[in-house]
């Protein structure tokens, strides 16, 4: 299989599953809004949002740090994961702690409190599944497949 073809079986299992993800996502949300009623989807949109915007802290960019490193040298795939497990533990338990503090804070009504809480355990959960992805990604070199590298000036 050529250079091209790969690039098309790739790019063409990536829009697949996006396809899916989109109608399944459609699909969660709709029940989900059903079964939670007016209010009850109000406060777990709430949570998603409000958990969404402190989510970024959990990782800091170390995901496609770990993918590209280990990708240049997979040798280095052991060191960067303990590292980065090291400096993630960190930042889930300031992210996790800054969710909760904050959302104290604004006096949020206890139902409330409770479900952004659980969402954040949801972020804390996904920064440490990503931390695993990374070296995944990188020694089946998805991002070269996909994403050709910039050609060289001169």
């Amino acid at each position: 299989m050529n250079t091209v073809q790969k690039i098309a079986k790739n790019s063409l299992v990536l829009l697949a599953s996006n396809i899916i993800s989109k109608i399944l996502g459609f699909f969660y949300v709709m029940y989900t809004a059903r079964y939670l009623g007016t209010e009850g989807f109000g406060i777990l949109s709430f949570a998603l949002a409000f958990t969404g915007m402190f989510g970024v802290f959990a990782d800091m960019g170390l995901s496609t740090l770990t993918t590209r490193e280990v990708a240049r040298d997979k040798k280095l795939a052991n060191k960067y994961l303990e590292n980065i497990a090291m400096m993630k533990l960190i930042l889930v338990t300031l992210t996790f702690g800054l969710i909760a503090l904050t959302i104290n804070l604004l006096g949020y009504p206890e139902q409330t409190i409770k479900v952004v809480c659980l969402i954040a355990l949801s972020v804390v959960f996904t920064a440490f599944v990503q931390m695993f992805n990374s070296p995944l990604l990188a020694a089946k070199n998805l991002h070269e497949r996909i994403i050709p590298r910039p050609l060289a000036a001169g």
